[in-house]
């Protein structure tokens, strides 16, 4: 929740680049602990190897805004909350719904990033945002 905070201080509406380096470190290291918890070797290795599928092919992700960081916060605490109480129904709808959402947003990020390219492939040059046009 530090970078909730930070971001509500800040004025801004979402992360920036550092900050959001420093979320996704977080985010990971939860998701491991997660994973070595479950002492399931193959789900390890599973999740390692799509970790690296994923920085092979990883587009840039936009910063994170305060309801994200709220909505991300409570899932992994229900998360936690269903391992501490020792509920593995509970966990698993939990992180299903999670990875649910995740997926959700991965997609919304895609297809943003699809068709910010497709239209910038399509426009002239002269339309470029900050390049100034040439002389005739």
């Amino acid at each position: 929740m530090k970078l909730k905070e930070e971001l509500e201080h800040s004025g801004k509406s979402e992360l920036d680049d550092e900050q959001m380096r420093r979320f996704l470190a977080s985010d990971l290291g939860f998701h491991t602990v997660l994973m070595r918890m479950a002492a399931n070797d193959r789900i390890l290795k599973v999740v390692n190897e799509t970790r690296l599928m994923i920085r092979i092919f990883a587009m840039r992700r936009q910063g994170h805004g305060t309801p994200l960081l709220e909505s991300i916060h409570r899932s992994h605490t229900e998360v936690a909350c269903a391992i501490a109480a020792q509920d593995p129904e509970r966990a698993m709808r939990a992180i299903s719904e999670h990875i649910q959402v995740s997926l959700h947003e991965r997609l919304e990020d895609f297809e943003h990033w699809e068709i910010e390219t497709s239209l910038r492939l399509s426009l002239p040059p002269f339309y470029d945002i900050g390049r100034v046009p040439e002389s005739q």
